[in-house]
């Protein structure tokens, strides 16, 4: 199986080997014809303030426990926000300053397919807001559960790393 971020665009296709197709806003994941995992995405919630990514959950992520390092989530939370961010405001350098709280609602196993939302939540002078949600997907059921959910801030900053306002809107 091969699991890659995605790019949702309503449009019919399928990757290279066949794992991943998207047709009519549902991307399905599939193995040799079985279909393993699908997502529906609603074109209406699909503009540049939101961001979706996938991570595949694999042993090199688990923690010695059996479960996900919760380092691994937090960059992963981080990085999808802050390409939200970069795409948001291109051109523009921002630094994580904050993140208003970590607490991790379910364990997450190996296999889990991870899906990480981010809304752009608040827009301030030299600041932005983002909403992140991660869900953990369950491959043989097709369910997932909410496993993760932070506010992240960044600052946009100079080659010198002062604030710096973000471009007018």
């Amino acid at each position: 199986m091969n699991f890659i971020s995605l790019s949702i665009n309503g449009q019919g296709g399928a990757c290279k080997g066949g794992k991943r197709a998207i047709v009519h806003n549902t991307v399905w994941f599939l193995d040799s014809g079985r279909v393993l995992w699908h997502h529906t995405v609603n074109p209406d919630r699909c503009n540049k303030a939101d961001m979706e990514n996938y991570k595949l959950v694999l042993p090199e992520h688990l923690n010695h426990y059996g479960f996900l390092f919760g380092g691994n989530l937090l960059k992963w939370v981080d990085e999808t926000a802050w390409i939200a961010a970069s795409q948001d405001y291109a051109g523009c350098n921002f630094v994580t300053i904050a993140m208003d709280k970590v607490e991790f609602r379910k364990n997450v196993r190996q296999g889990a397919i991870l899906r990480i939302n981010a809304e752009r939540s608040r827009v301030g002078n030299t600041s932005v807001q983002y909403t992140v949600s991660v869900f953990a997907g369950n491959i043989d059921t097709g369910t997932e559960e909410t496993a993760f959910s932070t506010n992240i801030t960044f600052v946009r900053v100079d080659s010198e790393g002062r604030k710096m306002n973000l471009p007018a809107a």
